[in-house]
């Protein structure tokens, strides 16, 4: 919030026009902020009554890591704009609460984290590889292959999926990493069950 008041302050300072477009673009971030919460909850809600979930645990032991984990969750809601992970993050929210923290605090905030981070492509490109066993990069279709190949760097740096080569003739006629097989690794299966992709 500090950096928020920082910028106000200097667009106040332009000179005829800095007040307005201050006031305006402000309390219209915080508006949008408000709402988004508001709508995750109330689609949380809605969710969360229609469905069939079992025993919500909370304990002592790990209540101020669980108040960590929604707090970082309402910062990512706040600035989230698409539905696809506004989904997604209350699914992470569901299984929060669903399971018990048991040393186990690190590995969520990666997934949250890391959920943060992705493209609407990435978790496209997540879930078209839980259906599958493995796939050469070539063969994904549905993007330009190194669209495709950036989003599986991306993916594997997270440690969400594996590679190995498909392929170790080099004839200059095509890129040898599009011949590249990925799959989901151990974490990537995990971060995908968690978040339900």
């Amino acid at each position: 919030m500090k950096k928020d008041t920082i910028i106000e302050a200097g667009i106040n300072a332009i000179p005829y026009v800095g007040g307005a477009v201050a006031a305006l673009y402000f309390g219209n971030k915080n508006e949008k902020r408000f709402q988004r919460l508001e709508e995750f909850y109330e689609k949380l809600r809605e969710e969360l009554e229609s469905g069939t979930y079992d025993e919500f645990n909370f304990n002592e032991t790990n209540a101020e890591q669980f108040q960590d984990l929604i707090s970082e969750v309402h910062e990512k809601v706040e600035k989230e704009s698409r539905e696809t992970k506004k989904k997604l993050l209350r699914n992470f929210f569901t299984t929060t609460i669903q399971n018990p923290l048991e040393g186990d605090f690190d590995l969520r905030l990666i997934f949250l984290d890391s959920l943060d981070s992705l493209s609407e492509f990435d978790c496209k490109i997540l879930a078209f590889l839980k259906t599958q066993e493995q796939v050469q990069i070539k063969v994904i279709s549905g993007a330009d292959p190194y669209l495709i190949y950036s989003s599986v760097n991306k993916l594997t740096s997270l440690g969400f999926l594996e590679t190995r080569r498909g392929s170790f003739t080099m004839n200059g006629k095509q890129d040898e990493n599009l011949d590249n097989i990925v799959f989901l690794s151990r974490l990537g299966k995990q971060f995908i069950e968690y978040v339900k992709i």
